[in-house]
């Protein structure tokens, strides 16, 4: 998951933007289980990058998925918030 901030003002007060974003995680987060399974979620390599494995098989349905989610976030939050979705043929758990 990408997190960022869709407007930048000069006089962004940190501990509002900072209260903004953990409410659009959470409202992302709470959403997101029932889209993938949470266990399959990690760290990327940047603080606000996620990545969560998938079965490879329903990759594509997955991702159709998600960008409403995203766009739902965006603008109830103006907070773009992104997760990269990883194929794996190990998974054969349905979701």
């Amino acid at each position: 998951m990408i997190a960022q901030r869709t407007d930048f003002e000069d006089t962004l007060d940190l501990s509002s933007a900072g209260r903004l974003l953990r409410r659009a995680n959470a409202f992302f987060l709470a959403n997101l289980c029932s889209i993938v399974d949470v266990r399959f979620l990690s760290r990327g390599d940047d603080e606000d990058d996620y990545f969560v494995k998938v079965p490879a098989n329903r990759l594509y349905e997955i991702e159709d998925r998600l960008y409403p989610l995203e766009r739902i976030a965006c603008d109830r939050f103006d907070v773009m918030l992104r997760i990269l979705p990883i194929p794996s043929k190990e998974l054969t758990t349905t979701i």
